[in-house]
């Protein structure tokens, strides 16, 4: 049989769309034909087809929850219900929100994303279907008088929101109370499900009838089998003290099972409050399992997984829940519902093992539409959007994520966990700069859940020499708002110290980020005269008066040597072609009395340097000491030089030092340093590849 057969279909391109029991033969082989045809086109034409796969907001409703059919229009402070009906042939509808425009900002060309607007909830309980009724209900109390118009939009299971459908509400002055109490739980006692020997259960249910002007209170309701019956006499429950405007309901008589057949029996009871106004429908499912083979059993799920397993706590983060349910060898019965549970709680870490209610976890959805096989792929995309608490704010840590299924008896299977991490996230974009005497450090706010303060580390005169909570501790803290540090020791600026700095984000019981992104200062002491060193660090401002400035008055030019175009250089008093500089290159500055020249930038990962064939002046991008020639030859330059040069200033009986593989009479240059430069003597085209540390 057609597991398809008996659901309304909704074809883009095209507007072939059918109802149960509705058309003739001809007309349903059109329609299958075009069906058919469609089909073909999306999968043989995807980029044609654009977002015509994505979900559709069939339309926008907007009335008091009375059952009036003044579309648009209600009294302030009266419940408004809004409602729509989102449709997906490729994708289940998993969401649905809205916003009231002018009072929520409405991006009207961004339709396709989340917009953070209110909720709804989808009619029959749970999303995953490819046509789902979704409803909302608003106290209109905070709505000024006046007009308003309503955006609502739909999510597919595939991550993509449909376009925007709009209906106008018009808010009239505060009028007298003309809506019922609205179904917030509806079940039956002692149990959903009967297992053998069991016959008798109460619907029993809870409703709420505050969202309207006054105070009445829930009075009585009524129930049916089968359908909402509203208008037609119903079985009555009553109310159960102590009553009020948010009151309990049970049926006034048990309902007697005796010789139901095992299966599914769906209610539905709604209420009326003390002025007579009777509110919507609510369900409850009754599962009845007494005669079925290897029943009472739930469907097995295996195969679960987050994917990816671990993200940053910081917004715009997601890992996909999956899952794989059958029933196979536990009764063949249609998987028809998953769910999930976190552990510990992602609000304040508190221990969450279970054991769990069953139908209050997270819902998970069907890759392939609509539910009900014996086998189902289940998954959900936890983000900032589709769970709550939004995931950007899920505390940095470990968690068990517990997935179990329900087939269409009621039945719920066992447990299977995966396990799920949240890494505390940093804060980017790390700067250094001199501050007179002082160095200072700047950055971006951590994004992480839970951030308390800054953990500043610190480093003398060794890249590498970093220890970290625990057993390490900073050498600083920062409180969590602040975004700039300045080193409370004395000219460390000046002073002829190399300092590094790592800064991590760490909530109130010191659980901090684990980012090692690291800036310096590298001091390299100048003799008068002329001087090559390097800037070993990705330079922040690469403005050449800015890098230079704090030699102001102490040095004549600035030069850099490429071998294409040949020398540049930067005069204080007569600016030339220099006014920026290549980390990448050697640098040769002229000082007219000692100086100390400061490099402060953000430590590499990886440096590049292309050489070309002949004299090449480049920086040595690497702030650990390396030995000459193995920081040539291991990093890409074996075979491609037959020299290479350093100036040593500060020796003078030994300012040039060389290393010749070629000649062994020439090998004074042993090792390079951070600050040094070098002139390589390439033979052919080659790149230098050094790495920051190693």
């Amino acid at each position: 049989m057609d597991k398809y057969a008996g659901h309304r279909y909704v074809v883009r391109p095209g507007s072939v769309r059918g109802t149960r029991g509705e058309g003739t033969r001809w007309a349903a082989a059109a329609a299958s034909s075009l069906l058919l045809a469609s089909l073909l086109l999306a999968l043989a034409l995807p980029s044609a087809l654009g977002h015509e796969v994505d979900p559709i907001a069939e339309f926008c409703g907007a009335m008091p929850n009375d059952g009036n059919p003044d579309q648009g229009r209600v009294g302030q402070g009266q419940l408004l219900k809004i409602t729509t009906l989102g449709s997906g042939f490729f994708t289940a509808i998993v969401a649905a929100e809205y916003l009231i425009d002018p009072l929520m900002p409405v991006d009207k060309p961004q339709h396709h994303v989340g917009q953070g607007g209110n909720p709804m909830s989808p009619t029959d309980g749970a999303w995953g279907g490819t046509d789902e009724p979704a409803e909302a209900y608003n106290d209109t109390s905070f709505l000024p008088v006046g007009t308003y118009t309503i955006y609502l939009h739909v999510r597919g299971s595939n991550g993509q929101w449909s376009a925007f459908k709009t209906c106008s509400l018009e808010v009239l002055a505060a009028s007298v109370d003309t809506s019922g109490p609205v179904g917030v739980y509806a079940g039956f006692l002692p149990d959903n499900t009967l297992g053998p020997g069991e016959i008798l259960v109460t619907l029993n249910a809870t409703f709420d009838d505050t969202g309207d002007p006054g105070n009445a209170s829930v009075a009585s309701a009524e129930y049916w089998y089968s359908g909402c019956g509203i208008g037609t006499p119903g079985a009555p429950a009553n109310v159960v003290p102590p009553g009020g405007e948010i009151a309990e309901v049970r049926g006034a008589n048990p309902i007697d099972t005796t010789g139901w057949a095992d299966g599914t029996y769906v209610y539905y009871i709604a209420a009326v409050d003390s002025l007579g106004n009777q509110g919507g429908c609510y369900r409850a499912d009754l599962f009845i399992i007494r005669n079925i083979p290897n029943e009472p059993q739930g469907p097995n799920c295996y195969g679960i997984s987050a994917n990816p397993s671990s993200v940053l706590s910081q917004p715009g983060q997601s890992t996909d829940l999956v899952a794989t349910c059958d029933d196979l060898s536990t009764g063949s019965n249609g998987v028809f519902k998953a769910e999930f549970f976190v552990d510990p709680s992602p609000v304040d870490r508190s221990p969450n093992p279970g054991p769990y209610v069953n139908d209050t976890g997270s819902a998970m959805y069907v890759n392939t539409p609509p539910v009900g096989d014996d086998m189902e792929d289940w998954h959900h995309l936890i983000d900032d959007l589709s769970y709550s608490p939004p995931l950007a704010q899920w505390l940095p840590g470990g968690y068990t994520l517990r997935v179990h299924a329900r087939d269409n008896l009621g039945t719920w299977g066992n447990f299977t966990d995966t396990a799920f991490t949240v890494l505390a996230s940093g804060p980017s974009g790390l700067a250094i700069a001199i501050q007179g005497s002082d160095l200072r450090l700047d950055w971006t706010p951590a994004g992480m859940a839970g951030l308390d303060h800054y953990n500043v580390y610190r480093a003398v005169n060794d890249v590498k020499g970093f220890t970290f909570l625990p057993p390490g501790l900073p050498y600083d803290t920062v409180p969590a708002g602040a975004t700039t540090w300045v080193d409370p020791g004395a000219g460390e600026a000046l002073d002829a110290n190399s300092y590094y700095y790592v800064v991590r984000g760490a909530d109130v019981s010191d659980n901090e980020d684990a980012n090692t992104a690291k800036v310096g200062k590298v001091p390299v002491d100048l003799v008068p005269g002329a001087n090559e060193l390097a800037i070993p660090f990705q330079l922040q401002d690469a403005t050449t008066a800015n890098v230079v400035a704090h030699l102001a008055g102490q040095y004549t030019s600035v030069g850099q040597f490429d071998p294409v175009s040949g020398w540049s250089f930067y005069d204080p008093g007569n600016p030339q072609a220099l006014f920026t500089l290549d980390h990448r290159l050697g640098l040769r500055v002229h000082v007219s009395q000692p100086a100390r020249f400061l490099a402060v930038g953000a430590v590499p990962g990886t440096t590049s340097v292309a050489l070309l064939p002949g004299w090449n002046f480049v920086a040595y991008n690497a702030l650990l000491q390396g030995s000459v020639p193995a920081i040539l030859d291991g990093n890409g330059l074996s075979g491609s030089y037959d020299a290479a040069m350093a100036f040593v200033a500060a020796d003078p009986y030994d300012q040039w030092q060389q290393y010749m593989p070629g000649d062994a009479a020439f090998r004074d240059l042993q090792d390079l340093t951070p600050g040094m430069s070098v002139w390589i003597r390439a033979t052919a085209a080659a790149s230098w590849n050094l790495l920051g540390e190693w």
